[in-house]
C-alpha cells in the first residue's frame, strides 16, 4: 500500500484490461494502490450510433443499439480533448434494449462550459460485470463569439 491513489491509471473508459472491483466493473473514482483484476471482455450489444450534440447550453449525448444480451446497462464518461482526466457524467443508465430489439438512450450533459472541446466515451456493462468502451465522440459548445460571428454571417443585409 503505498503510493498516491489519485495516480491511477485505471480510472479511464479508455482502459480496455483492467478493473480494481472484484466484481468487475469500471474504475469510476480514486481507487486504493492493489492488485488489478482482469475482468474487460467483449459484451453482446450492437452499438448502431453513439452521438454528441450541442443544444442550447446543453450536450446531448445519444446512443442507439440493435441488440443487448445480458446488458445490465451503461456509464458515460467525459474529458477535455486532448487531456486524460476521465470524468464520470451519468450513474448507470439501465438497459432498455433486447436481443431482439436494441434502444435509444439519451442523456443531457448541462455541466459543459463554452468554447471548450469535450470527448465522451460511452461503457456499457454486462450483468457479468464485463465492459466494453466505445468512443470518443466530440462536441464543443460556441463560444460567444463564435456565436456572433454565426449570426452575423447568417443575417440578411438589408438594402434600401
Amino acid at each position: 500500500d503505498a503510493g498516491d491513489p489519485s495516480d491511477n491509471p485505471f480510472c479511464d473508459p479508455t482502459n480496455t484490461k483492467y478493473s480494481t472491483a472484484v466484481n468487475g466493473f469500471l474504475d469510476m473514482n480514486t481507487v486504493d494502490i492493489g492488485y488489478h483484476y482482469k475482468r474487460h471482455g467483449i459484451t453482446a450489444i450492437d452499438l448502431v450510433s453513439f452521438t454528441a450534440h450541442e443544444e442550447a447550453s446543453s450536450m446531448i449525448i445519444s446512443w442507439e443499439t440493435g441488440a443487448e444480451i445480458d446488458n445490465a446497462g451503461f456509464v458515460l464518461f467525459r474529458n477535455v480533448a486532448g487531456t486524460t482526466e476521465y470524468k464520470q457524467i451519468s450513474g448507470m443508465v439501465e438497459a432498455r434494449g433486447t436481443a431482439a430489439s436494441g434502444g435509444s438512450y439519451r442523456f443531457v450533459d448541462d455541466t459543459v462550459r463554452r468554447g471548450i472541446l469535450y470527448e465522451y466515451w460511452l461503457v456499457d456493462i454486462e450483468t457479468s460485470g464485463k465492459w466494453t468502451g466505445h468512443g470518443p465522440v466530440t462536441a464543443k459548445l460556441p463560444s460567444a463569439l463564435e456565436l456572433t460571428e454565426l449570426l452575423v454571417l447568417n443575417h440578411p443585409v438589408s438594402r434600401r
